[in-house]
C-alpha cells in the first residue's frame, strides 16, 4: 500500500457481504475486482486496495467507528 502524506486523501467503501468468515472471501475478492476495474479510481497511484476488517465472531459492531479507525 502506498503511503499517505498530509493532503492526500483515501475512501473507504464498506459493503454487507452475505457469507462470514473465509466463506465470504470470495464475495469480497469478487467486489475489488470490481472496483479495479475502473481507471478513474487509480489516478497515477496503485488502485483499490483491500482493508482488512474482522468479520463473524471478531466483527465491529455498528458504530464502532473509532475501532475501525484505529485499524489505520
Amino acid at each position: 500500500v502506498a503511503a499517505m502524506s498530509v493532503g492526500q486523501e483515501f475512501w473507504i467503501v464498506a459493503v454487507g457481504c452475505k457469507g462470514k468468515g473465509a466463506t465470504s472471501e470470495p464475495e469480497k475478492d469478487g467486489l475489488l475486482a470490481e472496483l479495479k476495474r475502473y481507471s478513474a479510481l487509480f489516478g497515477d497511484k496503485e488502485g483499490p486496495q483491500k482493508f482488512e476488517v474482522p468479520d463473524g465472531e471478531s466483527s465491529l459492531l455498528f458504530g464502532s467507528f473509532d475501532t475501525l479507525i484505529k485499524l489505520t
